[in-house]
């Protein structure tokens, strides 16, 4: 992620931290002495932050300042608080998977980028996300998020067929991250019983 400002005149070394709570404390990214900025300092500046701090917030902001406590008013920051977000992602049902009304055993695989993703609730929706249901199961509106993949079963699927299923993750920490299926279908079944 590239973090940009425009320096007037030699502004060097510059600072350059980071804010999760909307400027209240500030976190060190690192420290550019005049060799690593374009023109010494003076004019456009750019400064590739990867990797972004692995943390989870929606008041993130960035600061940067001359790194000489002579000049403490040559300094600037992030007009408006931003999203960092981890990611989630829900890999199976795999996409296409057919899976009957009523069967169990069936894998939800949860995915996270983070270790600051601790606990999601799970929802599923039968027509292309237009409208979520809580997963009626035990344990299925609070699963806690172990290493970088974790598995939960569906069992006993609902009698609600349809082409268009879904399954999401949503962290209970924030809800703006949401991990979504690929498309899959609820079908239904035949049992003969009798020539």
């Amino acid at each position: 992620q590239a973090i940009k400002w425009t320096g007037t005149g030699n502004v060097a070394p510059v600072k350059l931290e980071y804010s999760t709570n909307n400027g209240i404390a500030w976190t060190p990214i690192t420290i550019l002495a005049s060799g690593a900025l374009a023109s010494l300092g003076n004019g456009a500046q750019s400064y590739a932050w990867n990797p972004v701090a692995d943390v989870k917030t929606e008041q993130a902001k960035i600061r940067v300042s001359h790194n000489d406590t002579s000049h403490p008013d040559v300094v600037d920051e992030s007009d408006n608080p931003f999203a960092i977000r981890p990611q989630l992602s829900v890999t199976t049902p795999a996409a296409g998977a057919d899976l009957a009304v009523g069967t169990s055993g069936h894998t939800i695989t949860i995915t996270r980028t983070s270790p600051t993703l601790t606990n999601v609730k799970l929802e599923y929706s039968i027509n292309g996300g237009g409208f979520w249901n809580a997963l009626p199961q035990v344990g299925a509106d609070n699963v806690t998020l172990t290493g970088t993949t974790t598995t939960f079963t569906w069992n006993n699927l609902p009698d609600a067929i349809s082409q268009n299923v879904l399954v999401r993750a949503v962290d209970l920490g924030n809800s703006a991250i949401i991990g979504t299926s690929p498309t899959f279908h609820i079908v239904g079944s035949i049992a003969l019983s009798a020539l």
